[in-house]
């Protein structure tokens, strides 16, 4: 294993040579060097997608890279980095039970309701991931409540992530009348292509909404499939 000053000499190089920069990438993550790791990330004289490598791969630090990130949360350290930071505690949570996430899920709690437009939409996400039933009601106020349409967006789409990982009824029976609502008054068409498609994948029924028409935002076939999907709630809650 390299020590600290072998890793500062081999970076030099990497910053120059795409072909060093990810063996550099899997040493690091192997290293105890969680800090130096962690200050590449936010070194901007990197290369972006060097940077993003080494992000991706932070988790690989397991216990003492989920207590490093707390520890600047818990610090209020590095406040523009929080949605990353957050983003990363996601992923080293999903679909684990490890020491901590109870603490890791009240800050994406506490973030998803930043000022900040990024941390909220980082947040959202990570709602998705490691969120419990109890979180139906804060993606909620983010999918109806947001000034911003990428975290409505997340917010609706964090519902599917949620379906996903747990398969309950109860959370399809508590997000439809949200989605509803939100379909209803959505003025963004990406977020509200997204939002059917969310009712789509929670309820087995198909509304004639494509894919690539969502991400073409092609406005007429999310009308047409607005319709079908109010006319799918208003006989679902028995409405006139």
């Amino acid at each position: 294993m390299k020590d600290l000053k072998e890793f500062e000499k081999w970076l030099e190089k990497a910053r120059e040579s795409k072909e060093e920069q990810l063996p550099f990438v899997w040493e690091i993550m192997k290293s105890p060097y969680v800090e130096y790791h962690y200050s590449l990330l936010k070194d901007k004289t990197l290369h972006e997608e060097f940077r993003r490598n080494l992000r991706s791969r932070f988790d690989e630090h397991h216990e003492a890279g989920q207590a490093f990130l707390l520890s600047k949360l818990d610090n209020d350290e590095d406040v523009d980095f929080h949605g990353e930071i957050i983003f990363m505690l996601g992923k080293l949570n999903d679909r684990r039970n490890r020491p901590g996430k109870d603490k890791v899920i009240d800050y994406v709690r506490k973030l998803a309701l930043s000022s900040d437009g990024y941390t909220r939409e980082r947040a959202i996400i990570v709602l998705g991931w490691i969120g419990v039933m109890e979180d139906v009601l804060l993606l909620a106020d983010r999918l109806m409540n947001d000034s911003n349409e990428k975290c409505r967006t997340w917010a609706a789409t964090s519902f599917m992530q949620m379906w996903f990982r747990t398969k309950s009824e109860e959370l399809v029976a508590k997000a439809l009348p949200h989605l509803y609502q939100s379909i209803k008054q959505e003025k963004d068409y990406f977020a509200l292509g997204s939002m059917i498609d969310v009712v789509k994948e929670l309820t087995g029924k198909k509304f004639g909404l494509p894919q690539y028409a969502i991400d073409s935002v092609d406005i007429e076939k999310i009308e047409s499939a607005k319709l079908k999907v109010e006319r799918f709630f208003r006989k679902l809650y028995h409405e006139l």
